[in-house]
């Protein structure tokens, strides 16, 4: 089995599979250690995925992506609360890169289910502490509208709503779920980049750590880069340390 490691993927569904090796890469080891040849290929235990497409819900007024990060059914496609999409730095990235023609006048949201968010595999330079929650420009040039505090119980498949109550029903941005040293946290939990617009809405964003070998020591919590717009609304940044 052959790996190809892309920056920021952490090997997250980037496996290559047998068939599409490359003609230069040695297929190793053929004899198990007893000297018997392998009746196939063998394998590492893990194996690329096909990404589910997100299938967005679209109302008069705005795009929706729906957000379970506890969900563990791959098929999910994020048009409903029943059909929750996974992560949310794709979904935040999907609503990115729909262009100004589909879009036209409505929004762009993402509503997100209680939950701990820790987005782990969203990392760059092989340091897992530049782990972040990424908003870029969105080709639209319209904001990135992200809705925290939807009740995991209280949803209604039949007409896709949900209960609300950011305060009751926290959808946490963790920098450090493990919390066993607070240096351990992510640089920081949100990063805004330059001249993207954010809403952000019913997060509690905790334990971030943007100092030790952060190449910027502020913004554990959010770190909102020049020309970028953001608007915090029903939110809670609490233990986030920085040394700026």
């Amino acid at each position: 089995y052959y790996w190809e490691p892309v920056s920021g993927s952490n090997l997250w569904a980037r496996g290559m599979a047998l068939g599409m090796l490359p003609a230069e890469v040695v297929l190793a080891p053929e004899l198990d250690i007893q000297g018997k040849t392998f009746a196939q290929k063998p394998a590492v235990g893990a194996f690329m995925v096909e990404a589910t497409e997100i299938v967005p819900k679209e109302t008069d007024d705005a795009f929706i992506v729906y957000v379970d990060v506890e969900c563990t059914e791959p098929g999910h496609q994020g048009d409903s609360w029943a059909t929750a999409y996974r992560s949310l730095n794709n979904a935040i990235d999907y609503l990115a890169n729909l262009d100004e023609a589909t879009v036209g006048d409505k929004r762009l949201e993402v509503h997100v289910l209680e939950g701990d968010l820790w987005p782990r595999y969203a990392f760059t330079n092989n340091d897992p502490k530049t782990a972040t929650v990424t908003v870029p420009v969105a080709q639209s040039g319209k904001p990135i509208e992200i809705y925290g505090g939807y009740h995991r119980v209280e949803t209604d498949p039949t007409n896709n709503t949900a209960v609300r109550d950011p305060l009751t029903y926290r959808s946490i941005i963790n920098g450090n779920t493990e919390a066993k040293d607070i240096k351990e946290g992510l640089y920081h939990c949100i990063t805004v980049q330059q001249r993207a617009e954010l809403v952000l809405d019913g997060f509690h964003v905790i334990n971030g750590y943007a100092a030790g070998e952060a190449t910027r020591q502020y913004g554990a919590g959010l770190l909102a880069h020049a020309g970028s717009t953001v608007t915090v609304r029903n939110c809670i940044f609490e233990n986030n340390t920085a040394q700026e």
